[in-house]
């Protein structure tokens, strides 16, 4: 029996940060995991953290220290308050890896 696996992405439980399987952003598992009876198979798969650039691991040390309400009193460029603010989303990096998906069907990647 060959099950279609579906899309699995993994995230920091308490930063939202996206994490990595297996070295890549998005796990789909291959057909083929259940046995004849339909029970699962399991695989095992490597979750990661990421090389994170150093701007964005800054943002994220800030986002834990300081509290959301008071990133406009920090001393810094507006467009880093602005990134403050726009905190790590699964939504977000849904619709990012979405756009990829298109551009990558019409040979724009």
């Amino acid at each position: 029996m060959l099950c279609e696996g579906h899309p699995w992405m993994f995230r920091d439980a308490v930063s939202d940060d996206r994490l990595l399987v297996n070295s890549h952003e998005v796990f789909v598992s291959p057909p083929g995991q259940v046995n004849e009876i339909g029970q699962p198979r399991y695989i095992m798969v490597k979750i990661t953290i990421p090389v994170y650039t150093l701007k964005e691991r800054c943002l994220q040390v800030v986002r834990s220290l300081v509290k959301q309400e008071d990133y406009r009193n920090l001393e810094i460029a507006r467009t880093l308050h602005d990134d403050l603010e726009d905190h790590p989303q699964l939504l977000k990096d849904l619709q990012h890896l979405q756009q990829l998906a298109e551009q990558e069907e019409n040979g724009l990647n």
